[in-house]
């Protein structure tokens, strides 16, 4: 497990508050997983429960606000829309396909407009 961080581990990059010292802290933890071999705390399975979360929470809203249950059982027709869209935009799939993501250059302002169409659907 890393070392807890604190004020000072981030003052140098000019980061100080803690919301923003828990936020370095995620790829600073992915940093030791690969450097060091020590679990990340933020994990893969972490991440997708928070996905998992707000996917339902859209769904949910997309269907006048019902309860759906998690987990959710396949995939909604936002998930379905994100990959063809990141397969559209990247030559290859976020979880097959890979292979063809290699060479492909990652974007935020590619990242930012899939926010955009996520929240039109």
């Amino acid at each position: 497990m890393l070392e807890p961080l604190d004020l000072f581990s981030f003052r140098q990059y000019g980061i100080s508050t803690t919301d923003d010292i828990a936020k370095a802290n995620v790829p600073y933890s992915l940093h030791q997983a690969v450097t060091a071999g020590i679990n990340p705390e933020y994990s893969q399975k972490d991440t997708r429960k928070d996905m998992e979360f707000w996917i339902a929470f859209r769904k949910s809203e997309n269907l006048s606000n019902v309860w759906v249950d998690i987990p959710l059982n396949e995939p909604t027709n936002l998930e379905k829309h994100l990959h063809s869209e990141y397969i559209k935009n990247y030559g290859g799939g976020p979880i097959t396909g890979t292979t063809g993501l290699l060479q492909t250059f990652f974007s935020r302002s590619r990242c930012s407009h899939w926010v955009i169409i996520g929240n039109s659907i």
